[in-house]
């Protein structure tokens, strides 16, 4: 057998120049068409790509057409985000070739290897970009037909990640050429499988929607970590394509957090039917940008947590609370603590006759507070009177004046001293009663933390228990 003939020294060393100013560095990647390097221009040393068509490629009827129509096509649109062509030509021995920039960075089918899914925030800018590139492919007539995850290449360009540029027009269709430079004929499936339209799998006529079609299945990638369609053979899955509707995102990642209104774009971008699709690239971009300000994210509230409870170990001291002077008609309105008719925890409600009033300071007497509050005995002052059931605490400001005594310069001071141990406040046993127990069990619970109340039945049965418990075990140890 005789062997096959050794590459050209181009691909070897670089000694020589591809069209007297390409040096060619190293291979970069080898596709079913051709072979990608990277190459210098010696005269203006910029670094780029350059795709040599496949010898044995070469050989075969239109593939030298094909490979012209791919820098053709690619070269028309003329977009951002879509890999820039800048020269184009054919060597010595019959390969052709065309120029390209160089691109630093990773495709699609790499970055959902690595993470398997994106969230929707972060897919909504490379799928915007990828809209905009297809839809000034379409504006140009031009038919990408073999979009696929491997011709999305993400770069960082002016500090901006994940910018894109799509790769490989190899299988484009111009829509306004002549029939007889067509080179695709009615009838003949090209693209991969997994990323056909249906009517790409029919054989029909094909436009900018088998394009709309592709980005779809692009999205339900990222989005759900998956394809739709999964298939053992090519048959199945071109079957599945055309015959089998693609289970909702929600179905397929039930926790990747997809948005509903992301997931109606994407099931409408994959109708069978091309009429009901969206009609082309840009209409499916307003439609993703749509949706993604229509996407609010919800905010997770931490649990609330009960209050830190009052340390109500110490003795219980009265409440005194300084209030400006009031009259008689008001005196019912100066409730610092809001419990003149609140019953907390089964405790004896504290009503507006509890309250003693005291007058300290100068101007005691019925002419000196202007307010006619008489100090010599609180029970006097029309509709308040002392406690039934408790004594007033002694008085704590000075005593009545002797007849003919003056009383000190001394600005007039009113206070209300209201019984505290009536009133009792543990913010933690309040939270814990609302939770555990009924408005009738909180009216009726035992209050445990007042040293008089009576021990529960259950602890007292716990402490006999206990007690013979150990006059038995003394018993058998004395035996």
């Amino acid at each position: 057998m005789a062997e096959a003939p050794a590459e050209p020294l181009l691909w070897s060393d670089g000694s020589e120049l591809l069209a007297s100013k390409y040096r060619l560095i190293k291979p970069l990647g080898k596709g079913g068409m051709g072979e990608v390097f990277l190459a210098e221009h010696t005269t203006i040393e910029k670094r780029v790509a350059i795709k040599v068509l496949l010898e044995e490629r070469a050989k075969q009827p239109n593939q030298k057409d094909r490979f012209l129509n791919e820098a053709k096509a690619t070269a028309r649109i003329r977009h951002p985000n879509v890999i820039d062509i800048s020269d184009f030509g054919e060597m010595n021995n019959g390969l052709v070739y065309f120029v390209m920039e160089y691109l630093d960075g990773q495709d699609l089918k790499q970055l959902l290897r690595r993470k398997r899914l994106l969230r929707w925030k972060e897919s909504v800018p490379i799928l915007l970009q990828l809209c905009s590139a297809l839809g000034a492919a379409h504006q140009a007539g031009v038919v990408h037909r073999d979009l696929k995850p491997d011709n999305v290449y993400l770069i960082e360009q002016h500090g901006t990640e994940n910018f894109v540029k799509v790769l490989d027009f190899g299988l484009a269709k111009m829509i306004h050429e002549p029939a007889a430079k067509k080179l695709t004929k009615t009838g003949i499936i090209v693209g991969t499988p997994a990323f056909l339209s249906p009517e790409q799998v029919k054989g029909d006529k094909v436009d900018h929607r088998a394009d709309v079609y592709a980005i779809g299945l692009i999205m339900y990638r990222m989005l759900s970590g998956k394809l739709p369609f999964k298939a053992k053979t090519v048959v199945e899955m071109l079957r599945k394509q055309l015959m089998e509707k693609p289970p909702p995102l929600t179905a397929a990642a039930p926790d990747a957090g997809i948005p509903a209104a992301a997931e109606e774009v994407v099931l409408r971008a994959l109708c069978k039917d091309p009429d009901e699709r969206y009609q082309n690239a840009e209409e499916l971009g307003k439609a993703i940008a749509a949706a993604a300000t229509t996407v609010t994210s919800e905010v997770v509230l931490p649990p609330m947590s009960p209050p830190a409870a009052e340390d109500l170990t110490g003795p219980i001291v009265p409440v005194r609370t300084p209030l400006p002077a009031i009259d008689r008609t008001s005196l019912e309105a100066a409730d610092p603590f809001g419990v003149t008719s609140a019953s907390i925890e089964g405790g004896p409600a504290v009503q507006p006759s509890t309250a003693v009033v005291q007058e300290t300071g100068a101007g005691a007497g019925p002419d000196a507070s202007g307010g006619g509050v008489d100090s010599a005995a609180a029970g006097e002052a029309p509709g308040v009177a002392a406690p039934p059931a408790r004594a007033t605490p002694p008085p704590t400001g000075p005593q009545p004046l002797a007849p003919g005594e003056k009383p000190p310069a001394q600005k007039p001071r009113l206070e209300v001293v209201v019984d505290a141990a009536s009133v009792r406040a543990d913010p933690s046993d309040a939270y814990r009663s609302q939770l555990l127990q009924t408005p009738d069990e909180l009216e009726t619970a035992p209050d445990k933390t007042r040293p008089d109340a009576p021990l529960p039945r259950s602890f007292l049965i716990g402490v006999i228990v206990v007690v013979i418990a150990i006059a038995v075990l003394v018993l058998v140890l004395v035996r």
